[in-house]
């Protein structure tokens, strides 16, 4: 399954020092499918500026069909939008 870039719904946790958590996320399929993918684990963070838009960026491990799937995950801090992608 590849899902390119897609917005996702995310459940994320801040927090007390304002640093995001992302939990769990929904992702729409393009024949509307809706699939629900936890985050095993957080491997790297970072924060990178695209055209001067600020971005928290996530790479984590998730389970899909019974396997392991590295994915990126990008918070645009000034919209408050959650983008996936996978390697």
């Amino acid at each position: 399954m590849k899902f390119n870039s897609k917005s996702i719904e995310m459940i994320a946790w801040f927090d007390y020092k304002g640093i995001v958590h992302p939990l769990r996320f929904k992702v729409i399929k393009d024949n509307n499918e809706e699939i629900v993918l936890n985050i095993i684990s957080i491997k790297n963070r970072y924060r990178e500026n695209l055209g001067g838009n600020p971005m928290d960026v996530f790479i984590c491990d998730s389970h899909i069909n019974n396997k392991v799937l590295e994915i990126k995950i990008k918070y645009e801090i000034m919209t408050n939008k959650w983008i996936v992608f996978t390697k």
